[in-house]
């Protein structure tokens, strides 16, 4: 569940519904992230505001993923955040690997690809400001995988 979009806004009517789910055969596909993913989409972390559907009710409008395009020489690659959705990229440039961040532009990989856009595209910093909320949500952390972390 992604608070505020269909659902409370972050805090104590949300945490009812603050958990993700990611299946096992997504979950383990080596570069995808997808727990990381999912676990994001319980602080408001939404993807790539190109992405279709959109969230309409974002809880901040810079809280989205983040992807770009780069030319090498002849050759050309994309580079996309841990939210951002592969379609748009792709349809651009291929590849377009995901890597292990969330949208912020500060910071830069590959010398070239800055993660976020101030302002527009910040996942990470919508983490930062919702994780004391959410860290609150539970008195213990219990259970947190279904099977007991097998």
């Amino acid at each position: 569940y992604i608070p505020g979009y269909q659902t409370p806004p972050p805090g104590p009517k949300f945490a009812p519904v603050a958990l993700a789910v990611a299946l096992y055969g997504y979950a383990i596909n080596p570069g995808d992230f997808v727990a990381d993913h999912e676990f994001a989409h319980t602080f408001g972390a939404n993807h790539n505001p190109d992405h279709e559907p959109r969230n309409p009710t974002p809880i901040e409008p810079w809280a989205f993923g983040h992807w770009a395009r780069h030319l090498d020489g002849d050759v050309a690659y994309g580079l996309r955040s841990i939210m951002s959705y592969p379609e748009e990229c792709e349809a651009v440039v291929n590849p377009c690997s995901r890597i292990l961040y969330y949208s912020n532009p500060n910071v830069i990989v590959d010398d070239w690809f800055h993660t976020g856009i101030a302002n527009q595209q910040e996942n990470a910093r919508l983490i930062a400001e919702i994780a004391p909320i959410q860290a609150q949500y539970r008195a213990s952390v219990g259970r947190i995988f279904a099977d007991g972390f097998e």
